[in-house]
């Protein structure tokens, strides 16, 4: 499956080119006349049919797709593990804080949430996270015009640099601890992602 913002293709692997695009044959698009949005961010989301023990592995690119039957993407990361329970929801980038304890401070990362479920989360981030790391994530999410705080531990998963045209650019996917999270935090959460779904 391709997932590109609100919008999702299913679709079957075809191949790979030496410059590193993957090209897929579309087989059932989420709407028969709208085009796939060309050159926006996209989650390709892949079963590798094993037989009593499918695998579920995603990468992020970009995707342009000017025939109707075939999808391109432009790869930005390595082939990942899914381990997601859920599945999430592809936003535009909202800004968040992550704080971690180190000796006598206090450190704090910047960071942009791109994809988020109940259960956790996708951030982009100028440096590389320690998978198994615990951070503080801190962000706001607009609904119906209000900014509601949200707060959570956030533990790393996984993290990987995004391709090799970016600069300083880390992609990274973790889990909130439903224990740290206040009664707010979670309405907040469930109320925004209400809205995704409308």
């Amino acid at each position: 499956m391709i997932v590109v913002e609100d919008r999702r293709h299913h679709a079957e692997f075809l191949e790979k080119t030496p410059d590193g695009q993957l090209i897929f044959k579309i087989l059932e698009r989420d709407h028969p006349y709208i085009k796939t949005k060309t050159g926006h961010k996209c989650q390709v989301l892949m079963t590798i049919d094993a037989g009593k023990d499918p695998k579920k592995f995603f990468i992020e690119g970009k995707i342009s797709s000017e025939q109707s039957d075939r999808a391109f993407v432009w790869v930005a990361t390595n082939l990942m593990n899914d381990r997601r329970c859920e599945i999430r929801h592809n936003i535009l980038p909202v800004f968040a804080k992550l704080e971690t304890k180190r000796f006598l401070r206090v450190a704090t990362i910047q960071a942009n949430i791109t994809n988020i479920s109940k259960s956790g989360a996708g951030i982009n981030t100028n440096c590389l996270l320690n998978i198994g790391s615990v951070y503080k994530i801190e962000t706001k999410f607009r609904i119906r015009h209000t900014l509601r705080p949200f707060s959570a531990i956030f533990n790393v998963r996984y993290s990987t640099k995004r391709g090799n045209v970016y600069i300083n650019s880390f992609i990274s996917g973790g889990e909130f601890e439903k224990s740290s999270m206040l009664p707010e935090s979670i309405q907040s959460l469930n109320e925004y992602l209400k809205n995704l779904e409308e």
